[in-house]
């Protein structure tokens, strides 16, 4: 009987084992986190403070959206500052895509991996097939909900019951809430 108790728990720390290491080797093999998948976010920006330089590659179809979610986080952040540049270097690329049989608005991506920890480069990329379809009011809580992605923060439950930009879906504001500046503050 002690024989069977024995072999039952090796084989329990086998199967420990091999979980725990796939789950390191899953996080340690992903290129970028995408909060629209992930919902968790682990790095941040080095050095801050500092200037993040935009640069919106392509159509610039929503510029006007982008520069105001842009500007929505200048008015509510000292510590990081968005920049728009329109050549050089710069570290975050935003661009349009058509995408026709996917649902959502927008992606953010950071380079970083979960053991990196401090991002170096992001992406937003909008989708037309949706912003199209959305109202100026929308597309500009749109690129202040990506930006707070580029910044680390995640999503926030829609039974959170006060504002916050990184709420998916159609809100009543666009802009940077209270909720919002917290997390932000509480990373950086």
């Amino acid at each position: 009987m002690k024989t069977r108790a024995k072999l039952e728990v090796m084989s329990i720390k086998k199967i420990s084992l091999a979980l725990t290491t796939a789950v390191i080797l899953a996080l340690v093999t992903t290129p970028h986190v995408n909060a629209h998948t992930d919902g968790f976010w682990l790095g941040k920006w080095p050095n801050t403070p500092r200037t993040l330089k935009w640069n919106y590659l392509g159509g610039h179809k929503y510029l006007g959206n982008v520069w105001q979610g842009a500007a929505n986080w200048n008015d509510s952040i000292s510590t990081i500052t968005l920049s728009q540049v329109t050549s050089g270097s710069f570290h975050i690329e935003v661009y349009d895509a058509t995408l026709p049989n996917e649902t959502y608005w927008a992606q953010a991506w950071t380079d970083t991996s979960p053991q990196a920890a401090s991002y170096s480069y992001g992406r937003i990329k909008y989708n037309e097939s949706t912003m199209d379809q959305t109202s100026d009011f929308t597309r500009t809580k749109v690129a202040t909900h990506e930006f707070g992605h580029i910044f680390g923060l995640s999503h926030v439950p829609a039974s959170y019951g006060n504002n916050a930009i990184m709420k998916t879906g159609v809100q009543a504001y666009n802009d940077v809430q209270y909720h919002d500046w917290q997390d932000f503050a509480a990373k950086y």
